[in-house]
């Protein structure tokens, strides 16, 4: 072999390293956001979501399936954590990742109408507060 046949796959192969180095921190990059609220609704720990909350932890932040803390809150029936949750800036229109289920339809499905009326109280004033002010009624 002569030399500039090794140099130029020596290039090659440098090329081909520094390449999968450049993948390999994207793929590093994208990593799911941090969902410390989600994680402790869903265990239940109120004491955690309280002091998240207290520490300006993101309160719309979903876990890899899409579920929220304000998700997790209406599944369990959670009435109060949903009262905190809605309180601190929860997206009540949020969606799962697979069906789009939204708060209130878990809150409808736990069958407590206190939480269902939480849910939906916020979203109604959530609308209201997009419309322009010339079409309300």
């Amino acid at each position: 072999m002569n030399a500039s046949v090794r140099r130029r796959r020596l290039r090659v192969s440098r090329a081909t390293c520094v390449a999968f180095a450049w993948l390999a921190c994207c793929a590093g990059a994208r990593a799911a956001p941090p969902s410390e609220v989600a994680d402790a609704m869903m265990r239940g720990d109120h004491d955690e979501v309280l002091s998240l909350l207290e520490h300006g932890a993101d309160v719309n932040a979903a876990q890899g399936d899409g579920m929220t803390a304000l998700h997790w809150a209406a599944a369990n029936g959670d009435l109060d954590a949903a009262k905190w949750l809605v309180y601190a800036g929860a997206n009540v229109h949020a969606t799962t990742r697979l069906n789009a289920i939204t708060p209130l339809w878990l809150a409808a499905q736990s069958g407590d109408a206190l939480l269902v009326r939480c849910c939906s109280t916020a979203r109604r004033s959530r609308m209201r507060r997009r419309r322009p002010a010339s079409r309300r009624s």
